[in-house]
């Protein structure tokens, strides 16, 4: 989910797990590694994750370099 809407919950999309992201991406880190932090903090499933992570690339916030995703200065 992208938006929210009266149906749908605001915490539940991108633009809110993209924020717990960033809020956990204080230093570089493996996809694996941030996900399992993230999971530990929010029950989100590994395609939502991607797609938060799809969308944070998108914005410009965040790059990948192999395995190792960091924010964007």
């Amino acid at each position: 989910m992208v938006m929210g809407n009266k149906i749908f919950n605001v915490n539940e999309t991108l633009l809110a797990n993209g924020a717990i992201v960033i809020k956990h991406l204080q230093k570089d880190e493996k996809i694996d590694n941030l996900y399992q932090k993230i999971k530990q903090e929010k029950d989100i499933s590994f395609k939502k994750f991607i797609l938060t992570l799809d969308f944070l690339f998108i914005i410009d916030k965040i790059e990948l370099q192999k395995d190792i995703i960091r924010l964007k200065k």
